[in-house]
């Protein structure tokens, strides 16, 4: 049998471990308090996520000491602008319902309302702070197209975070949907994909399996990306500036087999999905998920470091034309057999002296 706590047109039904599990809310009330007024030095868990009733009077709610937990949907109120706090694991003052970490630097937005099109999602509010995450429904019902995260140094998402929330629901643009700078989700129906340069970061739960190529003009947005597990096979990359560190980061992603460059390209040249530097002498870096045997172009005369490293090559041929391998191009990788042509080859293994990690057969054909 629920009990009954009543405040202000405001009724909670709650069980014998203190649990509220369910409310009602008079029409003219515009402020909603939870508490259990006399039971306040107490933990009370608010567990009203799951109730089917709306209250589009509300426009502020206050969450009291006693609150350890407080679960609602935003759907439930959706017209709330204003959160007023005196308990410990919620902020006070805020536009939305926001959950305090252990570390007083990191917070959870649990709630940001039913925003329409034209509010702000104004996060910025919130100064100091180290890591911000997005709750599971906290953006349902949501459609602010305004987003500000102010200088989070780190935001996440649970894997719920966009569940019901406008910018699911809105249609596919460009094959993309977007969250202020983020990518949220990707057509299936499409094979190829352009992604914009203001997008930097993505969800660790989008998809690009279904892709065939992906085309990329970001170097932010690539490093996010390429830590994805379903990455494309192909990917473009369009910006000119020369970051080779960078480049072979993002291109370390094992499910790669092909990259492309752009001719006017000032730093890279790609041939059959491999990529060389732009006087095509110097080989920087194989797919890594490319199997199969693999001959080096005869222009060719210095193998990178980590070049091949930890790809799936199976057999390398090295023309007459190459003359250093430099360390650890070979770290780690599926190589069994290297043939080396009778030509200017000198180093193996740069100054390290070290290029492989595993055994192979060596076929020299005539003498170096």
């Amino acid at each position: 049998m629920l009990k009954k706590y009543t405040q202000h047109g405001v009724t909670l039904y709650y069980d014998d471990d203190l649990t509220c599990v369910d409310i009602d809310v008079d029409s003219d009330v515009t402020s909603v308090t939870f508490t259990l007024g006399s039971l306040e030095t107490l933990t009370t868990v608010f567990n009203l996520r799951d109730v089917k009733k709306q209250f589009p009077n509300v426009t502020e709610l206050k969450v009291c000491s006693d609150v350890s937990e407080l679960h609602i949907s935003n759907h439930m109120f959706p017209n709330v602008r204003h959160v007023k706090s005196d308990n410990v694991h919620y902020l006070d003052e805020t536009q939305f319902l926001v959950r305090i970490g252990t570390n007083t630097n990191t917070y959870k937005l649990e709630n940001a309302f039913c925003l329409q099109s034209d509010e702000v999602l104004n996060l910025s509010e919130i100064d100091e702070i180290w890591y911000y995450k997005i709750g599971n429904y906290a953006l349902e019902g949501c459609y602010a197209q305004n987003i500000d995260f102010g200088t989070f140094l780190t935001v996440e998402f649970d894997t719920h975070a966009f569940d019901g929330s406008g910018y699911m629901l809105k249609p596919y643009e460009n094959g993309i949907k977007t969250f202020a700078n983020y990518l949220i989700d990707i057509d299936k129906n499409c094979k190829e994909l352009t992604i914009p340069e203001h997008i930097t970061e993505s969800l660790e739960t989008v998809d690009f399996s279904t892709l065939d190529k992906i085309t990329f003009s970001n170097p932010a947005f690539m490093y996010v990306a390429s830590e994805n597990p379903t990455f494309p096979k192909t990917v473009r990359f369009e910006s000119d500036m020369h970051l080779e560190a960078i480049v072979k980061r993002i291109f370390s992603n094992k499910n790669l087999e092909n990259f492309e460059v752009p001719e006017t390209n000032s730093a890279f040249y790609t041939n059959n999905g491999i990529l060389y530097s732009k006087d095509k002498k110097t080989l920087i870096l194989y797919p890594k998920g490319r199997a199969g045997d693999f001959t080096i172009p005869d222009e060719v005369s210095t193998i990178q470091t980590d070049a091949f490293a930890r790809s799936s090559v199976e057999a390398v041929t090295f023309p007459p034309s190459l003359k250093n391998v430099e360390h650890f191009a070979f770290i780690n990788c599926g190589v069994t057999q290297l043939t080396i042509m009778p030509g200017e080859l000198r180093s193996l293994g740069g100054y390290i002296g070290k290029c492989f990690t595993q055994w192979i057969g060596i076929f020299i054909q005539g003498h170096l």
